[in-house]
């Protein structure tokens, strides 16, 4: 996907609540290990860019859904994740925009577009340092805050000498 399908695969519009308070989000990590690492650097893109992250999906502005497409159960359960975030964006939080992004979102994009028209945006495994801003950009967030992220800050427990480090592109 080329940078341009990519920034015009994201589509919506801001809630006016943005002006008053700060976006927050919500990222779901599914598949391999290696988006766990993925994740993060998008969790820190969107601190950086002055969003807030939500403790649960219900409470995000933005539900994010890092997917696998790697072997079969992982695209079910990709499918699974978008049509119960798809539900309760339904049920109980409609302003909340839903993303998908990953593995499965580059490897079947035209699919994902036709089939799941209700995502608010999708993109592949190569913007996700830069999730932040291409989201601030295209649904009009001002920072309202600009947060330092520090190393302790990236990790769930950095007393412990362990942390998930990407050395390869794609599965």
């Amino acid at each position: 996907m080329s940078r341009r399908e990519a920034e015009s695969a994201i589509i919506g519009t801001v809630p006016k609540s943005f002006s008053e308070r700060t976006a927050t989000f919500y990222i779901e990590t599914l598949g391999c290990p290696k988006n766990r690492a993925d994740s993060r650097r998008m969790r820190i893109a969107l601190l950086q860019h002055g969003f807030r992250e939500a403790t649960d999906p219900e409470r995000a502005d933005f539900y994010l859904i890092n997917s696998c497409s790697f072997i079969r159960e992982a695209q079910e359960e990709t499918i699974e994740t978008v049509f119960a975030a798809l539900k309760l964006k339904e049920r109980k939080a409609p302003q909340m925009k839903v993303g998908l992004i990953g593995c499965f979102a580059e490897r079947f994009p035209d699919a994902v577009r036709k089939e799941i028209p209700e995502l608010d945006f999708v993109l592949g495994t190569q913007r996700y340092h830069e999730v932040g801003a291409l989201l601030a950009r295209r649904f009009g967030i001002q920072a309202r805050h600009q947060a330092e992220v520090s190393a302790a800050s990236t990790c769930p427990d950095f007393s412990k000498p362990f942390a998930w480090l990407r050395i390869a592109q794609g599965c």
